[in-house]
């Protein structure tokens, strides 16, 4: 089902975007997006010393867990040993306040609505539908979807490799932009991290990231990598409300599913 968004593991190796496999990028790429859901600070920060803009990059993201709605789209362009290149995009709302979710890529859709759960595989033509209601019979098979909407999984995220791993955090500003530049080890997957924030919207402008995986080279040969290059953009503190109603896309007559979208798919479902 599409919840390994919600469930991956930052430090799995993303496969390649191309074909069958493109949706699931997101087990590498997506967790590290779900990182960034950056919201606003209204601190007015100057250029410090390393440790000092690292606690302010700190408290910025400690605002996370504040803003109760957002949205942001995401690009993300990849380059792969073999000289391929491909590019996923991605939109994501969240409404924490009350626990629901849109997000959608190239190739899959999953909302989280005030009932159901409907996630969509547009390359593999499949639906699963999940009635909220059900969850406590099945909570052993699925993520806390509640620890996400309170921020617990992205506050460890960040802790477990953001914060542990960055060697350096400084922080300029210009006019009403403040940008963090953090650096990080020779070697470590995460290169290049950088959030250029609105002080006057109180949301990022940008937040830029380089993602690049070592792998095996020729026999006797160079190591090669693949490099994931990630901009999030058009950050929005207002969300139309069609993106979290299901009922665009299916209804429940009589114990059965109705499509609305997608009606030559296969449905899978707990109502």
């Amino acid at each position: 089902m599409a919840f390994k968004y919600l469930n991956g593991n930052i430090k799995r190796r993303p496969r390649q975007l191309n074909k069958g496999s493109r949706h699931r990028a997101g087990q590498g790429v997506g967790m590290l997006l779900c990182i960034i859901l950056c919201t606003g600070a209204t601190a007015s920060l100057r250029a410090q010393s390393p440790q000092q803009d690292m606690a302010k990059f700190r408290a910025v993201f400690q605002k996370i867990q504040d803003l109760p709605v957002y949205q942001y789209e995401t690009v993300t362009d990849a380059s792969f040993p073999n000289g391929q290149k491909d590019r996923l995009t991605a939109r994501l709302c969240v409404d924490r306040k009350n626990k629901r979710l849109y997000y959608k890529t190239n190739s899959e859709l999953l909302i989280i609505g005030q009932q159901w759960i409907y996630s969509a595989d547009l390359f593999n033509k499949r639906i699963n539908i999940f009635n909220k209601n059900q969850y406590p019979k099945y909570k052993d098979r699925l993520p806390d979807f509640n620890g996400f909407f309170k921020g617990g999984l992205i506050k460890n995220l960040m802790d477990s490799v953001i914060f542990r791993y960055a060697s350096a955090c400084k922080a300029d500003r210009s006019g009403d932009l403040l940008t963090f530049r953090l650096n990080f080890p020779k070697g470590f997957y995460v290169e290049d991290f950088v959030l250029v924030y609105d002080t006057k919207t109180e949301l990022p402008r940008t937040i830029r990231f380089r993602l690049k995986y070592a792998g095996g080279g020729p026999a006797g040969g160079p190591s090669q990598s693949a490099v994931y290059e990630t901009v999030c953009k058009n950050y929005s503190k207002q969300i139309p409300e069609q993106f979290f109603d299901t009922g665009n896309y299916f209804y429940v007559r009589d114990g059965k599913v109705k499509l609305l979208k997608f009606i030559n798919y296969k449905v899978s479902s707990v109502l």
